[in-house]
């Protein structure tokens, strides 16, 4: 059985799902035995986290611009890993941790 995807609900989680990005991006994911590979942690899975959580936890009015903001970092910390430039990528990981850290829920 397939469980539906992670939401990070917190600023907390969020940062958690972050520092997964930022320790396991681009191909050194903690691998669970008992996990069917599609199930397994990768780069595009918790890319998929980071913007869940963002549209979440930043749901108000108010975030419209930061929550922009974040996506797009998101999305070229993800084009940086996928193209193996693995030190911008973790560049663009402390802008993504400092905009959540910054920005009240």
């Amino acid at each position: 059985m397939i469980m539906p995807p992670y939401t990070p609900e917190t600023k907390g989680q969020l940062l958690e799902v972050h520092a997964t990005l930022f320790l396991g991006a681009p191909d050194g994911f903690f691998e669970l035995p008992n996990l069917p590979p599609e199930e397994q942690e990768n780069l595009e899975s918790v890319v998929a986290e980071l913007h869940r959580g963002v549209d979440h936890v930043f749901r108000k009015e108010r975030h419209a611009d930061m929550r922009a903001q974040l996506h797009a970092v998101i999305d070229e910390t993800y084009a940086q890993f996928k193209a193996g430039n693995v030190h911008e990528g973790r560049m663009l990981c402390h802008k993504i941790e400092d905009l959540i850290s910054q920005t009240r829920p």
